[in-house]
C-alpha cells in the first residue's frame, strides 16, 4: 500500500459502527482523502451471528457503513484505500474460511470488488486459510 502523504501506513482498527456516530460525521472522507488502511471488526460474516454477539441491529449497522466505505473508495480494488474485515467469532473456534466469506460477501449488496480480506481473531489474529492443524 502506498503511504500517506506524511510518508506513513496508518491503519484504523475499528468496530464499523463506530463510524456512523454523528460525532464522527465526515471520518470516512478523512480517512480516504490521506490514504488510511481500515480494519474493520464484523463478528461474523451473517446477521444473527453478529447480532447475538453484539446486539439486535448491528448486522445491518456494520453493512451501511461498509456501504459508506465503499462510497470513499474502499473495498472497490483501489490499492490506496484498503478494506480489511476482522472476525471475531464468539466461542473456541475459528471462523469461516476466506473462499467462504467471499462467497457468501459477493452475495451481499456490498462492494467488494478487491479480495476481501478476511481474519479470524481469538488470542492471536490469523487468516484461517493459512491455519495448519
Amino acid at each position: 500500500m502506498p503511504p500517506s502523504p506524511a510518508g506513513k501506513h496508518v491503519m484504523d482498527r475499528c468496530n464499523l459502527t463506530i463510524l456512523l456516530l454523528p460525532r464522527n460525521k465526515g471520518l470516512v472522507g478523512w480517512f480516504a482523502d490521506r490514504k488510511v488502511e481500515i480494519v474493520g471488526s464484523l463478528p461474523h460474516y451473517r446477521r444473527p451471528n453478529t447480532d447475538a454477539q453484539r446486539g439486535q441491529g448491528v448486522f445491518d449497522r456494520s453493512i451501511e457503513a461498509m456501504r459508506l466505505l465503499n462510497a470513499a473508495g474502499y473495498g472497490r480494488g483501489d490499492p490506496e484505500r484498503r478494506l480489511t474485515l476482522v472476525s471475531n467469532p464468539a466461542g473456541a473456534f475459528l471462523g469461516a474460511s476466506q473462499a467462504s466469506a467471499e462467497r457468501e460477501a459477493s452475495r451481499s449488496s456490498v462492494s467488494m470488488a478487491s479480495p476481501l480480506t478476511l481474519f479470524s481473531c481469538s488470542t492471536t489474529c490469523q487468516s484461517r486459510d493459512s491455519w495448519s492443524g
